[in-house]
């Protein structure tokens, strides 16, 4: 018989290598190796290498038919309803009070906390809890969180069915799922942010979702959404791969990038392949878009219709047709040429501005006429105003370099008067050069 302070509680049946401090601490307890500390501590236990400290811990008895060697139980009643059912896990730790009350099937798990797991049932192998009533879903419902990570309150509190295979899965925050019916099919997820995925009602493998209340399609698959309120706001609920990032960003349709606060795709509409960057981005779509590129901004707060954003860049990747300059959304700045069109680089209509550029020069496009402006803020057309003129020049007249000489014209390429008349554009007027 081990060590015994308090003989006058009866009932002490331990082995000499075990250690037993308080009233009945030990009591009725089987085990090798074992170290009970507090009132009732790792009473009736059959558990070998056992450290149980504090009241009434482990009190209910544990069984040692699960492989349960080597755990620890640190906290007032921790685990003290728990009897069988730990898989084929070897060794738990457990600090905290009655965190795995009515608990089994769980296996070598790291559990810190209050009542973790006081309504779940079966299943979660190899996991670490953190936190109070993580796993508080409905008795009978809650099955396989396996080889998940998760570290805040009430994580899957739900009030309406099951977690079914919640899979090497890591959710920190709290309340995260709180409205989620049924996670079928969760593998590989992160979840990080208070009520982060509360809407998912299965599916989502494989996603990654962090920030305050984010969410992504429940039946979606390696989704990367990061930012508060960040979600896939459709009803589509088979959207993958889509990479949401931003407060407020959302998507409709797969392989979506959404890049930027209250970024989207589309308001109304699915798409495909598209990449929308920048704050405010995208708030103009509206249409059904496939391997568009959008980067555009705002200095508004807040999206919806009336937020128009700056346009930088206006590309499909399909086609390789690429706008630049501030375009919009439906308008005739954003054609290229109609169908067929391919590979086109549009530069819309610009202003020059008072100063010359330094340290080189730069393009733009006025009236739809190509220019170059160098760095000693000379003008040049480079683009024919009229088909068929041999040269023009818009923007500044030709020099006049007329003398007071006699003019002759003795001689020609053929005999006769000239059979063309090449037009030259000289500051809007029209020259005419001969020529046979």
């Amino acid at each position: 018989m081990g060590q015994l302070f308090a003989p006058s509680s009866g009932g002490i049946t331990v082995n000499p290598s075990d250690r037993e401090s308080g009233p009945g601490a030990g009591s009725g307890a089987t085990g090798n190796n074992s170290i009970f500390l507090g009132a009732n501590a790792g009473k009736n236990s059959t558990i070998s290498q056992f450290i149980a400290i504090g009241n009434n811990t482990g009190s209910a008895g544990l069984s040692s038919t699960a492989n349960l060697n080597g755990t620890t139980l640190v906290g007032a009643q921790s685990a003290e309803s728990l009897t069988t059912g730990y898989g084929d896990g070897v060794g738990v730790t457990l600090l905290g009070s009655g965190n795995l009350n009515a608990a089994s099937q769980t296996d070598s798990s790291t559990i810190v906390g209050s009542a973790i797991m006081s309504t779940y049932l079966e299943g979660s192998q190899l996991s670490v809890f953190i936190g109070q009533k993580i796993l508080n879903g409905n008795p009978g419902n809650s099955t396989q969180v396996v080889n998940s990570n998760l570290i805040g309150s009430n994580i899957l509190n739900s009030t309406v069915a099951s977690f079914i295979n919640v899979s090497a899965s890591t959710l920190i925050g709290d309340n995260i799922g709180s409205g989620m019916i049924n996670g079928s099919g969760m593998s590989g997820a992160i979840i990080i942010g208070h009520n982060a995925g509360g809407s998912i009602t299965q599916g989502a493998t494989s996603s990654v979702l962090i920030g305050s209340a984010v969410d992504t399609a429940p039946n979606g698959a390696s989704n990367v959404v990061i930012g508060a309120g960040a979600n896939q706001s459709g009803a589509n609920a088979t959207d993958s791969y889509l990479v949401e990032i931003g407060s407020n960003a959302s998507s409709i349709g797969n392989l979506n990038t959404v890049l930027g606060y209250a970024a989207k795709t589309a308001a109304n509409a699915a798409g495909l392949g598209n990449v929308v960057i920048g704050g405010n981005a995208g708030q103009t779509l509206t249409a059904l878009l496939t391997n568009v590129l959008v980067i555009e901004a705002s200095t508004l707060i807040g999206g919806g219709s009336g937020n128009v954003p700056s346009a930088l860049v206006y590309g499909n990747f399909a086609s390789g047709n690429l706008v630049l300059g501030n375009s919009t959304f439906a308008a005739s700045n954003r054609d290229t040429g109609g169908a067929g069109a391919a590979n086109i680089l549009k530069l819309l209509n610009g202003t020059i501005g008072a100063a010359n550029p330094l340290g080189g020069g730069y393009f733009y496009v006025s009236g739809g006429i190509l220019r170059w402006v160098d760095s000693a803020g000379t003008n040049t057309q480079l683009s024919m105003t009229t088909a068929g003129q041999l040269a023009g020049n818009s923007i500044t007249a030709y020099a006049n370099n007329a003398a007071g000489n006699a003019g002759t014209l003795t001689n020609a390429p053929a005999i006769g008067n000239p059979t063309k008349w090449i037009p030259i554009n000289d500051a809007g007027t029209i020259r005419n050069v001969p020529a046979w």
